[in-house]
């Protein structure tokens, strides 16, 4: 089981990737679909605190909330990614815009 949670985390990085650069296009309908994504995989891996920092991002794009707000909720899911143990900034192409 170490060696599949150890495997989910380093892919990581490239979700960091993914969704900083969805925010930076606006791209709201395709940063909702991969924050879902993040939602579930977090819960089944056993990461909560990430599924619920990517529920709350869903929730506040199909609420059409403003993009300022979004980019708030964003950067909390980051942070929460970020800080898992073992996680691995230097695997980021988006770090400089952390």
């Amino acid at each position: 089981m170490v060696a599949i949670i150890q495997e989910y985390i380093a892919t990581l990085p490239r979700q960091v990737d993914q969704v900083l650069g969805l925010l930076e296009q606006r791209d709201l309908d395709a940063l909702r679909r991969t924050v879902h994504q993040i939602k579930g995989a977090g819960g089944g891996y056993g990461f909560m605190p990430i599924t619920d920092a990517a529920a709350t991002v869903e929730r506040q794009i199909m609420a059409g909330a403003m993009v300022d707000a979004i980019a708030k909720q964003v950067r909390v899911l980051v942070d929460t990614i970020r800080s898992v143990e073992n996680y691995d900034i230097t695997n980021e192409r988006h770090r400089e815009a952390a």
